[in-house]
C-alpha cells in the first residue's frame, strides 16, 4: 500500500518489530464517520490471524474494542495519547493498547500481548489473598473484604450473617495421626464448607482450624438456620483414613447484621462471644448472638461425638498410650497388642543413635526374645522406602529376592515404620515374623500404618519432654 512520507517513517520503524502495530483512519460517508485500517505490521496480522489481502475489508472492531471508538476519534483529531487494557475473546489474550496520532485524522496503536504478565499478576494476587492449604481467603483478605462490603453497603434494611466456627477437639487428630493427615482433613472440610455457600458470600480460613463465613443479603432468618444445620451435618459426615473412621464436630457462633452490629469489629466480636457460648455449653452446636439476651442457642440437633470411632484396635491403642503407666510400659504394651493382633512374632522400637549406624532399643516384644533385630540399613531398598514413604511391608511372596539378599531368609514377613519429624529421622518401629508369610489386606495394612504412626507420635512427644523411655 502507498504511504505518505510521514506514514512511511512509521512503517520503517514498526514493520519488523515483534510488537503488533496498526494505523487506521477516520473515513467519512454521508451518515457518520467510521474507522478503517490503513496499515498493519506482520506482528499485528499474526496476532489476530489476518491475511494482508483481507486487512482493508476487516472492520477495526474485529481486533480492537468498539466501545473505545470515541477514544480513537479523540486521538485522531486532537493528538492526545491514550492507553487502555482489553481482553480479546476471539484470540483469548489480554492486551495493552497504546494509541497516538501519527498525523491528523489517523490513529496508530501499539498492541502488547500481556497475557503472561496478567496471568502471573492474577496468580500472585490469588496467592497473596488465599490460604496456602485450603485455597479459601486467608485471614487478612477475609477481614478486608467483609470490611469493604460493610463500608460500601451501609443500610439497616439489609440482613447479613457473620459466622465464625472452629472444629471441636481437632488437636487430637494432629496428635494421633500427624499434621500431614490433619492438613488433608482440613482441606476436605474446607471444600465441604465452600460447597454450601454462594460465590458472592465470603468464606475464609482465619486460623488453624477456624473459619469465617459472611453471608450477604439474607432474604429471611430461617435461611441462616437451615444453612448452619447443613453446615454442621456436612462437617459431621465421616472421614475415612484406611480402616479408621473419624467424625468431626464443630462449634459455631453467629452474629446477625444489623441487630448484632453495623461494623466488622462489633459483628466479629459478638460472633466470637456466641462461639464461646456454644463451646461453654458443651460444643457440637451453634449459638446466635442476641443483644437483648445473653444469647439464643439451638442445640436440639444430635451430632456425632468427636472421637476415633468404628475401630476397636485404634481405640485400644489410644487408651493404652493415654494411660497413667510409664511411657516404657505404654509403648511395650502397644507393641505387644499389635504383634498379637496381626500375627507378628516380634516387634520393637529403635532410636537412632550416635554414631549414625547404631541404634538404642526403646521397647521390644517379647521382652526376653533372643531373635536378632533386623535393621533397615541391612536393605538399601527397605531403608530408602521408609525414608520416602514412611513405611515398608515385605513378604517372602512379594519380595523374596530383597529378603533373601538382605536378611538371608531369616524372615518371612517384615513391616517397618520410620519415626521422623520435619524431615529428621529418629529411628523406626519394626515388626517381623521369621516363621510365617503373613498376608495383610490393604485395609488392614492401612490400619496398621495409622496406628503405628500414633505410637511414633507418642514416642516423639515423650522425647520432647526429655522423659526416659529406653528399655
Amino acid at each position: 500500500m502507498i504511504l505518505n512520507q510521514d506514514l512511511q517513517k512509521a512503517y520503517g520503524l514498526f514493520e519488523n518489530m515483534p510488537i503488533a502495530y496498526a494505523i487506521f483512519r477516520i473515513d467519512n460517508n454521508d451518515v457518520d464517520p467510521y474507522l478503517s485500517f490503513y496499515y498493519a505490521n506482520s506482528s499485528f496480522l499474526q496476532l489476530y490471524g489476518i491475511e494482508i489481502s483481507d486487512l482493508l475489508k476487516t472492520p477495526v472492531s474485529t481486533c480492537l474494542p468498539a466501545k473505545q471508538n470515541d477514544l480513537y476519534f479523540e486521538v485522531a483529531t486532537t493528538g492526545v495519547k491514550k492507553c487502555f487494557f482489553n481482553f480479546n475473546r476471539n484470540i483469548k489474550k489480554y492486551l495493552k493498547v497504546y494509541c497516538y496520532q501519527p498525523i491528523f485524522g489517523y490513529c496508530a496503536c501499539l498492541i502488547d500481548d500481556v497475557t503472561e504478565q496478567f496471568n502471573l499478576q492474577q496468580l500472585l494476587k490469588i496467592r497473596a489473598q488465599s490460604d496456602s492449604l485450603t485455597g479459601l481467603y486467608n485471614k487478612e483478605t477475609t477481614h478486608e473484604y467483609v470490611i469493604k462490603y460493610l463500608n460500601e453497603n451501609k443500610t439497616k434494611n439489609a440482613t447479613h450473617a457473620m459466622i465464625v466456627l472452629d472444629l471441636d477437639n481437632f488437636k487430637e487428630v494432629n496428635d494421633y495421626f500427624g499434621h500431614i493427615y490433619g492438613d488433608a482433613l482440613l482441606l476436605e472440610i474446607s471444600n465441604r464448607i465452600k460447597s454450601l455457600f454462594r460465590s458472592t458470600d465470603i468464606v475464609g480460613r482465619i486460623g488453624g482450624d477456624e473459619f469465617m463465613i459472611f453471608m450477604k443479603q439474607i432474604k429471611n432468618f430461617d435461611i441462616v438456620h437451615r444453612k448452619i444445620n447443613d453446615l454442621c451435618f456436612l462437617i459431621n459426615e465421616n472421614y475415612n483414613y484406611f480402616n479408621i473412621d473419624l467424625a468431626i464436630t464443630t462449634s459455631v457462633g453467629i452474629a446477625i447484621y444489623p441487630n448484632a452490629g453495623l461494623d466488622f469489629d462489633t459483628l466479629y466480636n459478638n460472633a466470637d462471644v456466641a462461639l464461646y457460648k456454644a463451646k461453654e455449653k458443651g460444643k457440637n452446636q451453634y449459638y446466635i448472638y442476641n443483644e437483648n439476651e445473653t444469647g439464643v442457642d439451638y442445640n436440639d440437633i444430635v451430632f456425632y461425638n468427636s472421637k476415633l470411632r468404628k475401630n476397636k484396635l485404634a481405640d485400644k491403642i489410644k487408651r493404652i498410650l493415654g494411660s497413667s503407666d510409664s511411657p516404657f510400659i505404654n509403648l511395650k504394651t502397644a507393641i505387644r497388642v499389635l504383634c498379637n493382633n496381626y500375627g507378628f512374632k516380634q516387634g520393637y522400637i529403635c532410636e537412632k543413635g550416635t554414631p549414625l549406624n547404631q541404634y538404642s532399643l526403646v521397647s521390644r516384644y517379647p521382652e526376653l526374645s533372643s531373635e536378632e533385630i533386623a535393621y533397615p540399613e541391612q536393605s538399601t531398598y527397605l531403608y530408602d522406602c521408609i525414608r520416602r514413604f514412611d513405611y515398608c511391608y515385605l513378604t517372602e511372596k512379594s519380595a523374596a529376592e530383597i529378603i533373601h539378599h538382605s536378611f538371608s531368609d531369616k524372615y518371612k514377613t517384615l513391616y517397618y515404620y520410620a519415626i521422623h519429624y520435619e524431615e529428621c529421622y529418629y529411628g523406626f518401629i519394626g515388626f517381623n515374623s521369621p516363621e510365617k508369610c503373613l498376608s495383610i489386606e490393604t485395609t488392614e495394612l492401612g490400619e496398621l500404618t495409622v496406628i503405628t504412626k500414633m505410637i511414633a507420635n507418642y514416642y516423639l512427644k515423650i522425647k520432647q519432654k526429655n522423659m526416659t523411655v529406653l528399655a
